[in-house]
């Protein structure tokens, strides 16, 4: 016999290592089970209740869904059961984000997003817009609804409910709507443009103002065929507007709509005319915000006479951009007026009654509570005029908000019967129904037609054209409904074989009724409309290819001018600066670092030009807003019209100079050779909502290394494109 005698301690270690290990597996087990578990079931047979037969929906390999159904309804059901699989949480934080509902998950940090979006009231716009349905929007979005409601009980909730910790509320039809006025919101809703020009015009009088917001530049524009020339739209009055009266009012305060300059799009359709098929070729590319997931879903969707596939957002029955087995469709942002901001009087600072034509009336109460995470209740009273919602009150006078999204009674028409078109006439058709946000439309078909429509409520004003606040009491300003549909830019099978759309003046500023004074800068559309003109038997591979364009014309324009001046520069770093700018193509590519110089450079001249002119508030504002290198361009070309802000010809030339060297100087002994690539300057920035706590920041992926610009076709910058 025998015994072995071992140390204790090495003993104790032993068993803690191993105690440690199977902690260690079960913790990875208990972790892989949390992440794991929400996944959903994309294999075998679900039993639901709801259908009217069995439906399957089969994920290709990049997990695209292709559904096919018996009918339409059952079609939608499985669309939004398919869409839950895959997104329940993001449709849960979009008709949040709509209903001002993120403070009761997200806490304080949501507040002042639900304090804007409750004034708004789309909440209740949602709801008015939901009872009013026609029969065959109800039947869709009950569908979509009973679907998305079956997904959410199949299986358990998707991690960032749990890591949130809150539960699912059933999905309702007035939940689609939500959402449908939260992308108007992040589209149409740029009244703060008004304030920035009010405020200008105070400063420098309406001639000035109009010069420094006006993004227009008559020799890049191209309009809507058949509209270039065109003065007034048929069967309306024609007769010169009448100058709004500039209100000399406060309307300094901070901008709540979270609009972004720049936030749209591009699409082009060209004739078979000018392709190698022989067909037709539609390009579209959406640009929006970066969201972690994609604010896209794509679907293929088939079910009766539905067969339609593409893109759609979560939490929105049928295809909102694709093609269907005759036609194809895209879109774009319209950026066309339709909110006003009238000035109310009161009658007392704290009274709810207010002046309209000559009478006090009493204004509407609508009080609020919004629940906040961890913290009491705020409680929200808002007033809503004849015009719409008191945004901001000082005393006496408040700034009511009339928008047409806030308006009327709803319906989702336009993107079923969309889905189901057989051609342009029935296109057209669906389109009339459309309310919000207003949108271009590019379209082509199996038959060789390409076409365009602008579609939504366009305000029909009695006077004013949306671009400064107006006087609320009494009719001057008042609206006059709607723009009639027939009325609004449409075009087919325009004789150039191509039409396209990227944000652009859509119509000459003599057109009437006034659609807007303010559109996107025509950089895009310009370089769109050159590459279209010059295509000649072009595959589809070559048009769609367009979408990677990345020239970039006013940072071009820039760079050429800041060429010219520095080439006799005495000093040999300038003069070697200004030969290497004088060579660059225009081209944001991501390995240059010549785009890095010429932006770090666009930023330094503006603020150089206006800043001191503007004051650092105003600056700041105008700046986030508008884009001032436009007129800066002008006034080298000789527009003296914003003369009384300091921007004339001589002094901007004066200016490009001090900014390059001042560009360079930052950029340290190097030069230009110490500059980041313009790829890395640029970075893609894809955040997940919950990595903003520091132990979730793995949801979101490193930044990505991109080229273009803002002002290039392949529209990237790091929060948007």
């Amino acid at each position: 016999m025998s015994i072995t005698i071992r140390n204790a301690g090495v003993m104790v270690w032993l068993t803690m290592l191993a105690a440690i290990f199977v902690l260690l597996v079960i913790g990875l087990a208990l972790a892989a089970w949390f992440v794991r578990a929400p996944v959903p079931k994309v294999e075998g047979t679900i039993i639901v209740s709801g259908l009217g037969a069995p439906v399957t929906i089969r994920r290709d390999a990049r997990g695209v869904p292709h559904i096919d159904a018996r009918s339409e309804t059952d079609a939608y059901f499985a669309e939004g059961f398919a869409a839950a699989q895959d997104r329940l949480w993001q449709m849960d934080t979009l008709r949040r984000q709509a209903e001002g509902r993120v403070s009761e998950i997200a806490g304080e940090a949501g507040l002042d997003s639900d304090v804007y979006m409750r004034t708004l009231g789309f909440d209740e716009a949602a709801a008015a817009f939901a009872r009013s349905m026609d029969p065959r929007s109800r039947a869709a979005l009950e569908a979509y609804a009973a679907g998305v409601n079956a997904a959410a009980a199949s299986h358990p909730l998707p991690i960032e409910f749990k890591l949130v910790g809150y539960g699912w509320r059933p999905w309702t039809p007035k939940d689609t709507f939500a959402i449908v006025e939260l992308e108007a919101q992040q589209l149409d809703d740029q009244w703060y443009y008004q304030t920035i020009k009010a405020d200008l015009v105070d400063k420098f009088g309406l001639k000035t103002a109009d010069a420094l917001v006006d993004m227009q530049l008559p020799a890049l524009e191209h309009h809507i065929p058949g509209y270039a020339r065109t003065a007034r739209a048929a069967g309306l009055n024609a007769a010169r507007v009448e100058p709004v009266v500039p209100l000399h009012i406060a309307l300094n305060f901070p901008n709540p709509t979270g609009h972004e300059r720049g936030s749209g799009s591009n699409n082009w359709v060209v004739s078979g005319s000018r392709t190698s098929t022989g067909r037709p070729v539609l390009s579209n590319d959406t640009h929006l915000s970066r969201t972690l997931p994609s604010i896209w879903w794509i679907v293929d969707l088939h079910g009766g006479p539905l067969h339609a596939a593409g893109l759609t957002l979560p939490g929105l029955p049928g295809v909102v951009i694709g093609h269907n087995e005759r036609i194809a469709w895209g879109i774009t942002s319209a950026e066309e007026a339709v909110q006003d901001l009238y000035v109310e009087r009161f009658r007392s600072a704290t009274s709810d009654e207010y002046v309209a034509n000559g009478r006090w009336i009493k204004a509407k109460r609508r009080v609020e509570n919004i629940a906040v995470k961890g913290q009491p209740d705020v409680v929200l009273d808002i007033l809503i005029t004849r015009h719409g919602p008191i945004i901001r009150r000082t005393g006496t006078q408040g700034i009511a908000l009339a928008w047409t999204v806030l308006n009327g009674s709803g319906s989702y028409r336009a993107v079923l019967d969309i889905d189901t078109a057989r051609n342009y006439q029935a296109f057209r058709k669906a389109l009339s129904y459309s309310l919000c946000p207003v949108l271009n439309f590019g379209y082509a078909d199996v038959d060789g037609n390409i076409g365009y429509q602008d579609s939504g409520a366009v305000p029909l004003r009695a006077r004013g054209d949306g671009s400064l606040p107006v006087e609320g009491q009494d009719d001057l300003y008042a609206w006059r409904g709607t723009v009639p549909y027939d009325e609004l830019p449409h075009a087919l099978n325009p004789p150039a074989g191509h039409l396209e759309t990227a944000n652009q003046e859509l119509v000459p500023p003599s057109f009437r009724p006034i659609l807007s004074t303010y559109f996107e800068p025509p950089f895009r559309v310009n370089r769109i409309a050159t590459l279209l003109s010059q295509a000649r038997s072009a595959s589809p591979e070559q048009i769609g290819a367009i979408q990677a364009d990345v020239f970039d014309y006013p940072r071009l324009q820039l760079a050429r001018a800041t060429g010219r001046m520095l080439a006799n520069d005495p000093d040999p770093a300038l003069r070697a600066l200004a030969s290497r700018l004088a060579s660059w193509d225009g081209m944001m590519t991501a390995d240059s670092r010549i785009p890095t110089f010429v932006v770090a450079q666009d930023e330094q001249l503006t603020r150089d030009m206006f800043e001191p002119a503007l004051g650092e508030d105003l600056y700041a504002r105008y700046d986030a807003n508008y884009w001032p290198i436009v007129p800066l361009l002008r006034a080298l070309s000789g527009d003296d019209r914003a003369r009384a802000a300091g921007v004339t010809r001589a002094s901007v030339q004066a200016a490009v100079v001090r900014a390059a060297r001042e560009s360079l100087s930052a950029l340290g002994p190097r030069g230009l050779d110490g500059a980041k690539p313009w790829g890395r300057q640029n970075e893609a920035l894809y955040r997940h909502p919950l990595s903003a706590k520091w132990f979730l920041s793995f949801l979101s992926p490193p930044p990505v290394v991109q080229p273009g610009s803002g002002f290039a076709i392949y529209a990237a910058k790091p929060k948007h494109g």
